[in-house]
């Protein structure tokens, strides 16, 4: 992925970094989009990631991963801090692409298969020679 697809989210008006989102999945044409926050700005991240996919980009984009991490600086009195880091990758739905789409195998049927999204379950049979 592109670095230019970044968003780093800190003290700017919230709806800054959602337009950023939009535009960069709109007229940069992304395939995939990253929201990068540290310390206090961690839960602006969650909220721009959801306000994006969930509002402007319903059906167009999802939340694909999200990484949480901590990392180590020397701060201004010399002493090691060390602050906590959140990335939340969003992917574009990208139409008949099921990789997006959590597809899980029943144990104990034959040809039994889960989709998960969110709270919706939904299962469904798998015929002989028919993808999925």
């Amino acid at each position: 992925m592109n670095e230019d697809n970044s968003i780093f989210i800190g003290g700017k008006p919230f709806m800054n970094y959602v337009t950023g989102v939009v535009m960069q999945f709109t007229t940069k044409n992304a395939t995939e989009v990253i929201v990068k926050a540290r310390g206090k700005f961690i839960s602006r991240a969650v909220d721009v990631s959801e306000v994006a996919t969930k509002r402007f980009l319903e059906g167009q984009a999802v939340v694909k991963n999200v990484t949480i991490n901590s990392e180590e600086f020397e701060n201004k009195e010399g002493k090691i801090v060390r602050v906590s880091t959140i990335e939340v990758l969003l992917a574009k739905i990208i139409s008949g692409d099921l990789a997006q789409i959590a597809i899980k195998k029943l144990e104990g049927a034959d040809n039994l298969y889960r989709i998960r999204e969110g709270k919706i379950r939904i299962v469904f049979r798998k015929e002989s020679g028919q993808n999925i």
